[in-house]
């Protein structure tokens, strides 16, 4: 499909879904529902099933040492109506969690994000602890291996790679050096090395040497 077309498809979709703002919202609720997947992995949303202070759930989980991010989560899973807030205790809204479970069943958008919620439910519940806990995070496997499979699994994501080349005069850089700061795990740098057919001359550089070291072993 050329890219004119994928970009009416694309504006098919979100006319579908009902506007930009509408995808902005199930943004947010699939990023409430990973979120909730990973807590509930962890049993703080059965411990939610009565209402908790936020230093009583940080007892739960133990050695807490980031209450100001766990407060963050809680808030946000507030604002998309996943926990429930009164008094300052917090309490889970079961039918609201359920309606998110039905949708990641249902909804094309959560079917195409499920590897990330599939992510929290695996591996990224462990890794929030140890965030909470005030690990030195450092994106190391299997963190890594989620985001890069989410990162190139993704049409929807490949697609908005591809448009932003493409409406930023992507084209003009054929032939040129290019810098490419905070490459990441090596899904733009393909994208950009794919779209330029490969002519072009591409430097790669990120803040963490291990995901540098993920970038060059990436396979084209």
């Amino acid at each position: 499909m050329t890219l004119e077309g994928k970009v009416k498809v694309s504006l098919r979709l979100l006319k579908n879904l009902g506007s930009l703002t509408g995808v902005a919202k199930l943004t947010r609720m699939h990023n409430a529902l990973s979120v909730a997947v990973g807590l509930e992995k962890i049993g703080v949303i059965e411990f939610l099933e009565e209402p908790k202070s936020l230093k009583e759930v940080a007892d739960f989980i133990g050695d807490v040492k980031r209450l100001d991010l766990l407060e963050a989560m809680f808030e946000a899973l507030v604002e998309e109506k996943v926990l429930k807030k009164v008094d300052g205790r917090y309490t889970v809204n079961v039918s609201q969690l359920e309606k998110l479970k039905a949708m990641r069943r249902t909804n094309p958008y959560f079917k195409e994000y499920e590897v990330f919620t599939a992510g929290f439910e695996g591996v990224m519940n462990e890794v929030m602890i140890d965030v909470l806990r005030g690990r030195d995070f450092d994106f190391v496997s299997p963190e890594v291996a989620t985001i890069l499979y989410f990162q190139t699994s993704s049409k929807i994501y490949a697609l908005g790679r591809e448009l932003l080349l493409e409406l930023g005069g992507g084209k003009g850089l054929k032939g040129k050096k290019i810098l490419d700061l905070g490459c990441g795990f090596g899904t733009e740098p393909i994208t950009i090395l794919k779209y330029l057919d490969f002519d072009c001359h591409l430097i790669c550089a990120d803040f963490f040497p291990n995901v540098v070291d993920e970038c060059m072993h990436t396979t084209i």
